[in-house]
C-alpha cells in the first residue's frame, strides 16, 4: 500500500469532498500541471528511478480520478502502486481497492490508459464484460472531449481487443 510519510505513514487517501468554483479549477489546474511537469522530469526514454516513476504513478492516478472518475472522491478509497514483481501488466484488487501496475510506463497516453483501463473494473466484477465497456467507451469520450485523441484511440482499441476475446 502507498504510504504518505507527510501524516505519519498513513495510506493515501483522495479527498472525500468534490470541491467546487475555484478550488475545483485550482485543484484540477495543479493535478495537470504536476502531472505534465512530472512526465519532463526522468532522464533517457525508459530510463527512470523508482522515485521518480512512483510520483508519476501517483500524479496520473490523481489526474484518472479527477477527470474520468471525479465520483471517486465520495467514499471511494482506492490507491495505486507499482509492483515490478507482478504477473499480469496491471491488476484492480476489489477487496482492498488498490490498482497495482508491474511498470510505469514511459509513454503519458499508455499510462492513462492503463490506470483506466483497471479503474472501470469495479464497475464489472465479471471481467471485462458490458459494464467495463461500457465505462471505457465513456472514458474514451471524455478523452476526446479534451482533446486527448491518442488517449481516447488507446482506448477504443483496448475495448476492441477484450470484445474480440469475448467467447460468443
Amino acid at each position: 500500500m502507498i504510504r504518505n510519510a507527510t501524516t505519519d505513514n498513513q495510506p493515501l487517501q483522495f479527498p472525500r469532498a468534490h470541491p467546487s468554483g475555484w478550488q475545483a479549477v485550482a485543484a484540477w489546474i495543479s493535478a495537470g500541471i504536476f502531472f505534465l511537469a512530472s512526465f519532463a522530469i526522468g532522464g533517457e526514454e525508459g530510463e527512470s528511478s523508482m522515485p521518480e516513476s512512483e510520483d508519476r504513478l501517483q500524479a496520473a492516478f490523481r489526474y484518472v480520478l479527477e477527470t474520468f472518475f471525479p465520483r471517486w472522491r465520495n467514499g471511494r478509497h482506492w490507491s495505486v502502486q507499482c509492483v515490478p514483481d507482478l504477473l499480469c501488466s496491471a491488476e484492480a484488487d476489489l477487496e482492498t481497492k488498490t490498482i497495482s501496475v508491474a511498470r510505469v510506463s514511459d509513454s503519458e497516453d499508455e499510462l492513462l490508459e492503463l490506470l483506466i483501463h483497471e479503474a472501470c473494473h469495479p464497475v464489472s466484477v465479471n471481467g471485462h464484460g458490458q459494464k467495463w465497456r461500457n465505462r471505457m467507451l465513456k472514458a474514451g469520450e471524455i478523452a476526446k472531449r479534451l482533446g486527448r485523441a491518442e488517449l481516447a484511440d488507446l482506448i477504443e482499441k483496448d475495448v476492441s481487443m477484450a470484445d474480440a476475446s469475448l467467447v460468443p
